[in-house]
């Protein structure tokens, strides 16, 4: 999950760039099922090349996408 994204949960500590683990422990959140926090310009994936056809080598980024 990009940073932007994390921010409008209430959960990330935005100085640190981290979970909070205050705000977890005083809602009863489990850190554990919160996702790796990424920057949004990140690559963090690709598209499978037999699910879209023509579209070979695409990237999947957390927060933007790159068509170039």
């Amino acid at each position: 999950m990009d940073y932007s994204d994390a921010a409008g949960t209430l959960l990330l500590n935005i100085r640190e760039k981290a979970w909070s683990k205050e705000v977890a422990e005083k809602t009863g959140i489990n850190l554990s099922l919160c996702p790796l926090l990424v920057e949004s310009f990140e690559q963090t994936g690709k598209v499978k090349e037999d699910l879209v056809r023509g579209l070979d080598g695409v990237k999947v980024y957390a927060g933007v996408a790159n068509l170039v």
